[in-house]
């Protein structure tokens, strides 16, 4: 969470950027898809940026960092990873992560390097010829999260 009174400013060059009350960068997302006009919450907390045609260009649930909210999908490929402290919003060591080839595993990273240590929990939903692949990472509206099978 935020400090309060922090702010969110829409840049061109850096996507959106947060920062403390007191001026301290928080934390900015550079992956925009276009130039933003506006942005709004929606009625499931995901915060989506729009450029002049109304196309989203960058949302909440697409980019998660730190936090996962009710009704929000983590597919494959994406992180999610825990923040250094409480006040430091930097990527810290751990991660939870739907692996490309089906299994949800959380493993820690060393840092600086950013390369991840053994596993020290997986769901085992990896594709074989016995069972299909976890797809994605669900945590539905009641609060449940579930691994999503690929059953194509």
């Amino acid at each position: 969470m935020a400090p309060k009174g922090s702010t969110v400013q829409f840049t061109t060059g850096q996507g959106l950027k947060l920062t403390s009350p007191d001026g301290q960068f928080l934390w900015i997302s550079t992956n925009l898809s276009g130039t933003v006009l506006y942005g709004s919450l929606n009625d499931f907390d995901n915060f989506v940026c729009k450029d002049r045609r109304l196309n989203s260009v960058w949302d909440t649930f697409e980019d998660p960092t730190d936090t996962i909210l009710l009704s929000q999908i983590l597919g494959r490929g994406g992180v999610l990873s825990f923040r250094k402290s409480e006040i430091d919003f930097a990527r810290g060591k751990f991660q939870l992560v739907p692996q490309d080839y089906g299994n949800l595993v959380m493993h820690s990273i060393d840092l600086p390097s950013r390369y991840p240590n053994e596993n020290y929990f997986e769901t085992d939903t990896v594709e074989s010829e016995t069972s299909s692949p976890g797809v994605e990472l669900v945590f539905n509206k009641s609060g449940e999260l579930h691994v999503l099978r690929d059953n194509g």
